[in-house]
């Protein structure tokens, strides 16, 4: 994967810092339903409170997954069985391990712009049967308005 460097550093690493006391009253829900492991009260109540502040239509559903490269794969899966064949994803330079693995282990990588994203100019200039969809990656949360994206996709019919 191609090497980039940034003159400006991102100062996102927060100090994350346990609540034990939450910790103890979120087991105590698995306690009480015996139910430790898959779609347990604690995951239920995480996917409801994640649509609700995402406000996620009622023909779509929030999937907890055990990892984001696990999210990636199945996503990637569904649009390989939708198209018939695993597809030739474009990603960003600037992003993680898992979107160049597995389904994703011959994708197209693609410079990023100045905020570490992945460069929409770059890959408007990317002849369009070189790829068959396009995952961004937003490693540091800082990007909230992905819209540019999306519309670049709907208008090239692309994933």
């Amino acid at each position: 994967m191609p090497q980039t460097t940034s003159t400006t550093p991102v100062r996102y690493i927060e100090a994350k810092r346990p609540n034990p006391e939450r910790i103890n009253e979120l087991l105590g829900r698995c306690a009480n339903d015996n139910h430790w492991t898959n779609y347990g009260p604690v995951l239920r109540q995480l996917e409801q409170t994640l649509a609700d502040t995402a406000g996620t239509r009622q023909d779509r559903a929030v999937i907890a997954c055990s990892s984001g490269t696990a999210a990636l794969n199945a996503l990637a899966g569904v649009h390989a069985v939708r198209l018939g064949r695993p597809l030739r994803w474009a990603v960003c330079a600037f992003g993680f391990f898992s979107t160049v693995i597995g389904p994703f282990a011959n994708s197209l990588v693609i410079d990023c712009d100045e905020q570490g994203m992945l460069d929409l100019d770059a890959l408007a200039n990317t002849p369009a049967d070189q790829y068959d969809g396009v995952c961004i990656t937003n490693i540091f949360g800082r990007h909230r308005d992905v819209s540019a994206y999306a519309d670049f996709c709907r208008q090239h019919n692309k994933p």
